[in-house]
């Protein structure tokens, strides 16, 4: 029987849904770290840099002097500006600690701004150009619950390598649509850790990248 809720979030889901056993290994009893590799570092390692810049006005060093021009654009906005904001849910929709024993759903905002009954929501990415709308469909959900007054929530992919930004609109209407959204997907994440089942997924990531040596499916496996 499970103690306390399963808490998830985002990324939690992904690894769950990418391979459980996977998961499993890595998040849950962390039998094998899940190393990080080089693109991951630097994603990091360029979040901590726009935070000290969004959140402490720090200029950014030479080596990501080139996002100036994006994370110049909150300088100028209207309302206030927060910068790598950690939100915590329980079940019930109220916010808690980070680390309380009732937590739920976690969340960090890169970047985020509420103006009246308008609120932004945005997501670093220094990766390659892509558009799934799961995440910002979470982040909005989230800055809803958190703010009652809202009526409106941009959510957008902040592209440093592109300097685009591909933004959705979500409105309060939508708010039990986008989290029911991600109901079946918890319900199978907590219904892996009450059952104790996780399943092997293969797919081409196992022979090279997967560090569970011990899967049958890892190529790399002694």
């Amino acid at each position: 029987m499970i103690k306390k809720p399963v808490a998830w979030s985002f990324s939690a889901l992904s690894s769950f849904n990418t391979c459980p056993r996977k998961h499993y290994e890595t998040k849950v009893i962390k039998t094998y770290p899940d190393e990080m590799g080089a693109d991951g570092k630097w994603g990091n390692y360029v979040h901590q840099m726009l935070d000290k810049r969004i959140g402490e006005k720090q200029p950014l060093p030479a080596d990501v002097a080139q996002y100036e021009t994006l994370a110049a654009k909150f300088d100028r906005m209207t309302g206030e500006v927060f910068s790598e904001r950690k939100i915590t849910l329980n079940k019930d929709m109220e916010e808690v600690a980070w680390f309380a024993k009732d937590a739920w759903l976690r969340v960090i905002l890169d970047i985020s701004v509420l103006n009246g009954k308008k609120g932004f929501v945005g997501d670093w990415k220094t990766g390659k150009r892509k558009l799934d709308i799961d995440q910002l469909k979470l982040f909005a959900a989230v800055m809803f619950t958190v703010h009652p007054h809202l009526e409106e929530v941009q959510a957008g992919y902040i592209w440093l390598k592109d300097r685009k930004i591909d933004k959705e609109k979500f409105y309060r209407r939508d708010v039990p649509e986008l989290w029911q959204h991600f109901a079946p997907q918890v319900q199978r994440l907590v219904r892996a850790h009450k059952e104790q089942k996780w399943p092997e997924k293969p797919s081409g990531l196992c022979r090279a990248w997967c560090p569970v040596i011990t899967c049958e499916f890892n190529g790399r496996k002694p």
